[in-house]
């Protein structure tokens, strides 16, 4: 059975994409199947580009907290992802963000590579 991929992207203003680069080496390394899709994205392009792929997951990653920004857009973000889609934070400064409800916060590269164990014994569901 192959493992969904999972779609590495920063949100719009955030062109730092290193961060999103790093997880996916590590999401590849884990066994995971991991799409990089640059940064500085609109919402919609990220939700329709997870919805064509079949994404298990976006993963999403912060390098600048932008007074409250981040929480717009990843609301936005997660009301325009299939409920089946997880959506998960990691990044420099991503312990600075409030999340919104059903978005995980992924704090170290080890965390990430538990979410994609995860997801490759589940086949897929994140």
């Amino acid at each position: 059975m192959q493992v969904p991929p999972v779609l590495f992207t920063t949100l719009p203003g955030e062109a730092h994409d290193l961060g999103s680069l790093m997880a996916a080496v590590t999401t590849a390394d884990a066994g995971g199947h991991p799409i990089f899709f640059g940064g500085d994205l609109p919402v919609r392009e990220i939700a329709d580009v997870a919805e064509t792929l079949g994404a298990a997951a976006v993963g999403v990653s912060v390098c600048h907290v932008n007074g409250g920004g981040q929480f717009q857009a990843l609301s936005e973000l997660r009301a325009v992802l299939p409920t089946r889609v997880g959506l998960w934070v990691g990044g420099a400064q991503s312990s600075e963000v409030l999340l919104p409800e059903r978005v995980a916060r992924v704090t170290d590269l080890e965390a990430l590579e538990s979410k994609v164990a995860l997801l490759v014994e589940r086949g897929g569901s994140s």
